[in-house]
């Protein structure tokens, strides 16, 4: 290295500063308020274990019915034959979670803020340890930090930041075994991709992804190798005996089955060229796929005619790139380095190459999958999350050796921004959507081309710097904004539940009404049901069986069908608690 170390100290004192500012700003400004179901499914197993169980409190001894699985996003077609019930998310997150969640729950997201920051700070000292530059490590970590769409998903509840964080940190440390013949880092990286993975199942391809790589340029593979395949070993099989003992399967993902099954399924119904199409619809213009796309039929997705473009609740749905254009040029550097695989390439090559080992397979895996494999409700690619950091690292390093210029990277960043505002003023909505959709793709274009043909250093800082402003402002002002105004909706009904609803109580909510009642659990034991997953048809018996408990028992009668409220309301008495359009009674034996 040629820095000088008092130098490093101080820049890692900087950016620790830096964090802790940041990270007070993204706390204090967090909104207690769910935003998506899958928050609430990784919230029972954490209310789970509160009350000493892996299982649902509250529903043991209920009749089996779907309505207790109100927490599961496909409750509607799940098979529920015993009680308690459990929630089917990897089980290794409660127990990470399980001290936060004594703050409530914002101590859950504090969790993944400090996921958030701690990833930026791997991503500032991976690059520190490859690079000579001292600008480079400050680089990578914009434009994960600022460049990415991270901080929508580090002011929620659901464990995204923290697999990344995870993932990432598995790849710096064996990089680390990799580079050092290191047996105990190599260890150590396999317990941190399986610990990612008993959090995201989808993590196991990461894992074997990574494990390839090490293999490939660990100059003592079968060391490193072993080393890592130990650690991986050890919290599958630690999963495996929880999901046994949760569900009676013992199999450490046993998603992955459902997801090869829709793999499948998709391989021999679509064209050879379908891969490709969502390929390119989810890495570079997500409405290219069209109106068709099964997404929009899910009722969140919408299509505008006029701009040609897929909404989720009124906004653009965004491909990997559209989010962030600068990672264009990454993924041009990863193709590259991978096409000249034959060569021996300097270290930083081989960085590259397991880096693009990891991102590249794993975009293609999901092509495969094709688009009934759903992000879901979401406004960016949220699949993309853990290739986020690799993909600030690869083009860190690529960049390393030109003499970028902050004053260029400022200006550009300040363009973006103006840029951003532009297309929002813009007269026409339609107008809008088609700014949002191509003009992120023409600077990606842009950066590929300077860099490739001319590599001049104040053109690609002004065009890099514009990326990264628009990548943030656009990620305020849709994303974030989209998010935060659906949390507000829920932590609104959240308050008036909270105030309302006490401690040993059932509340009987209907679809998406459920969502804001999840945190519920955290301060109190209260049972919450969802009649429309089976229509209703085991409310009224779970009805008695919950009063006969000496539950109190609540109705959100929101958008509830007649047939079913009419079922629960009768021979009742009851008691209206409705404030404003939150329609909330409790009912009780006559």
């Amino acid at each position: 290295m040629t820095d000088n170390p008092s130098v490093v100290l101080s820049d890692r004192s900087v950016l620790i500063g830096m964090l802790i500012l940041f990270g007070i700003v993204l706390t204090a400004t967090t909104i207690r308020g769910v935003f998506i179901i899958d928050e609430d499914n990784y919230l029972a197993t954490v209310v789970g274990l509160r009350h000493g169980t892996l299982f649902a409190p509250g529903t043991e001894g209920l009749t089996p019915s779907r309505e207790l699985v109100w927490f599961d996003p496909e409750a509607g077609r799940r098979v529920v034959q015993s009680t308690p019930v459990v929630s089917l998310v990897p089980p290794l997150y409660a127990f990470i979670a399980f001290p936060f969640s004594y703050a409530g729950w914002r101590g859950l997201v504090f969790l993944n803020i400090l996921s958030f920051l701690a990833t930026i700070y791997i991503v500032f000292c991976y690059v520190k340890t490859l690079t000579h530059r001292r600008a480079s490590p400050w680089i990578a970590a914009i434009l994960f930090a600022l460049g990415g769409y991270c901080i929508e998903y580090s002011q929620g509840m659901w464990p995204q930041m923290l697999s990344v964080a995870l993932c990432l940190g598995s790849v710096f440390i064996g990089s680390k075994a990799r580079r050092e013949g290191s047996l105990g880092y190599a260890l150590l990286a396999g317990i941190l991709i399986g610990i990612a993975t008993g959090i995201r199942e989808q993590n196991i391809f990461f894992a074997g992804c990574l494990g390839l790589g090490l293999l490939l340029y660990s100059p003592r593979k079968v060391r490193i190798a072993t080393g890592y395949v130990v650690g991986v070993a050890i919290l599958l099989a630690i999963i495996a005996t929880l999901n046994f003992n949760r569900f009676g399967i013992w199999h450490p993902f046993p998603k992955i089955v459902s997801y090869s099954q829709e793999v499948g399924a998709t391989t021999v119904s679509s064209s050879m060229i379908e891969p490709l199409r969502v390929l390119w619809s989810k890495v570079v213009d997500y409405s290219s796929y069209g109106p068709n796309t099964a997404h929009i039929r899910g009722g969140y997705y919408q299509w505008d005619a006029l701009s040609g473009t897929v909404l989720m609740n009124g906004i653009v749905k965004k491909s990997w790139i559209q989010s962030s254009p600068w990672i264009g040029l990454s993924l041009i550097v990863m193709i590259i380095a991978w096409v000249s695989f034959r060569t021996k390439g300097s270290d930083t090559t081989k960085e590259i190459r397991l880096i693009g080992l990891i991102v590249l397979p794993t975009l293609l895996m999901f092509a495969v999958a094709g688009f009934d494999r759903t992000d879901g409700l979401s406004f960016n690619q949220r699949y993309f999350l853990e290739l986020l950091p690799l993909s600030a690292i690869t083009l860190s390093l690529v960049l390393d050796g030109a003499t970028l210029k902050f004053f260029h990277l400022s200006v550009g960043s300040l363009t973006g921004f103006a840029l951003v505002v532009l297309i929002l003023v813009l007269p026409q909505e339609s107008m809008r959507h088609l700014g949002q959709r191509y003009l992120p793709l023409l600077l990606a274009l842009a950066l590929v081309l300077v860099w490739y043909f001319s590599n001049a250093p104040r053109l690609i800082s002004l065009l890099l710097g514009i990326c990264v402003g628009w990548a943030l402002f656009s990620h305020l002002e849709t994303d974030l904004v989209g998010s935060r105004f659906r949390r507000e909706i829920n932590a609104a009904r959240y308050s008036i539940m909270e105030k309302t609803i006490p401690d040993h109580s059932a509340l009987f909510t209907y679809w998406g009404n459920k969502d804001a009642a999840g945190p519920l659990q955290l301060a109190n034991d209260i049972v919450i049901l969802d009649v429309w997953a089976d229509g209703g048809v085991d409310a009224g018996q779970l009805e008695n069986q919950l009063l006969a408990a000496n539950r109190r028992v609540f109705i959100l009668e929101n958008d509830m069908p007649t047939e079913t409220l009419g079922r629960l309301l009768a021979n009742r008495t009851v008691s209206d608690h409705t404030e404003e359009n939150f329609k909330l009674v409790e009912v009780s034996n006559r």
